[in-house]
């Protein structure tokens, strides 16, 4: 089901930005919301009342793999010794292991602790739920074109960064 707006590209594009930003808003509002539920397990404690802060480095060293410090200081524009900061506080949480890579004994990749991994993966079924929602709703079509766009959106933002 396509929603149809007469053309008109200021007031199309104007719809189109207030929903990308409102879509985002509402991503991280809801992932806040589980991490921080009242309703966890004792397992999930490890991640409760987490910063917005946080949840994006833990986000970043999850989807970036492998990644270093360097990695993440050019991926955000951060310097650093910030990264390595943050880093460290997360590894003292239980969030984060360092690991010697495998091919440069040098350089320390940054990976999700094992428990932490758990975590995300049982917070990501309350997005299967949409996921099936989504499926029952749309077409096959209107699922693959959402799809495109997005990828589309990632890769004019970010296909630099997953080149390196």
């Amino acid at each position: 089901m396509f929603i149809s707006y007469a053309f008109n590209e200021g007031v199309f594009t104007m719809k189109l930005k207030e929903s990308i930003k409102r879509f985002r808003v509402v991503n991280i509002i809801e992932d806040m919301k589980t991490l921080n539920s009242s309703n966890r397990d004792e397992k999930s404690i490890l991640l409760s009342n987490l910063t917005f802060n946080s949840m994006f480095y833990i986000d970043i060293v999850a989807y970036y793999q492998p990644v270093t410090v360097s990695r993440i200081s050019e991926l955000i524009g951060v310097s650093k010794s910030a990264v390595t900061i943050k880093m460290a506080e997360l590894e003292k949480k239980g969030y984060i292991t360092k690991v010697l890579d495998k091919k440069d004994l040098r350089k320390k990749n940054i990976r999700l602790s094992e428990e932490c991994e758990e975590i995300l993966r049982s917070c990501d079924l309350k997005n299967n739920e949409l996921y099936r929602e989504i499926t029952m709703k749309f077409s096959d079509f209107e699922i693959a074109s959402f799809t495109e766009i997005l990828n589309y959106l990632s890769g004019k933002r970010i296909t630099e960064y997953d080149e390196k």
